[in-house]
């Protein structure tokens, strides 16, 4: 296994695609959601393969999981505020508006936006 196919690495690009997801996330950007999502996905089937860890390599890795659980804990965050942000938005259209995973938005007939130029 080469350097570039260490766990360093590895744990590296889990970082920075967890940081492209949020910030993703922070600006509701469906299309780098998606190209983030990707990447997250790489980085973990990287991550299946790693080899043990030598003592000099030690450190390094861990402050890279440290800074992985801090961007984990950023998605999470800006996560649960986009869902909030598109729960009450839709709330504000009525009981009858409802969204959520596989689902498409619905909205009782009749309901809609205004739309004025």
């Amino acid at each position: 296994m080469s350097e570039a196919d260490g766990l360093l690495p590895a744990v590296s690009r889990l970082r920075a695609a967890l940081e492209e997801t949020a910030e993703a996330l922070s600006t509701a950007s469906v299309d780098r959601l998606l190209a983030a999502d990707a990447r997250v996905r790489s980085a973990l089937g990287a991550l299946a393969a790693w080899s043990p860890v030598g003592a000099d390599e030690r450190a390094a890795v861990r402050r890279e999981l440290e800074a992985v659980h801090a961007a984990l804990v950023r998605c999470r965050t800006l996560g649960g505020a986009l869902s909030d942000f598109v729960r009450f938005t839709l709330g504000s259209h009525g009981p009858g508006v409802s969204y959520g995973p596989g689902r498409d938005v619905v909205a009782p007939h009749g309901a809609g936006l205004e739309e004025r130029a």
